[in-house]
């Protein structure tokens, strides 16, 4: 990338860009939520950091191992070295465990009315345990 050329610049006109920044949040959820206002990396800056509790549970997880060279050394062995050289210096190996869970919420079950109650906690109940709520 090429650095444009500013020395024959008179004048540069800018113009003020309104942006916004909207969620939709029931009271129950506003209720819970925390504001916290950090000072950021950079000069001037602040970052806003919002939490809240929703209603949610765990459906399921997966569990996955993946081996993977355990130094970049052991890397260079799987790659360049002939299969008799590899029996004779064999790869060291780290197992990296990866846990992925799977989570429904329900940021509105608070606010619905009766007849939709019911299809809400059956979002929210694992497959595994029925469909009764």
């Amino acid at each position: 990338m090429t650095t444009p050329d500013m020395s024959d610049l008179q004048r540069l006109t800018l113009e003020k860009i309104r942006f916004n920044i909207r969620a939709q949040m029931s009271a129950e959820l506003i209720g819970s939520m925390d504001l916290e206002i950090l000072p950021g990396m950079l000069a001037d800056i602040f970052v806003g950091n919002l939490k809240a509790f929703m209603w949610g549970n765990q459906i399921t997880s997966e569990t996955r191992e993946t081996s993977v060279p355990a130094t970049w050394w052991d890397a260079f062995k799987a790659v360049y070295f002939p299969d008799w050289l590899e029996r004779r210096f064999p790869m060291k190996t780290t197992t990296i465990v990866t846990e992925t869970k799977f989570v429904h919420v329900c940021p509105h079950l608070n606010i619905a009315t009766r007849d939709e109650e019911r299809f809400h906690m059956q979002f929210l109940t694992p497959p595994n345990r029925g469909d009764r709520a």
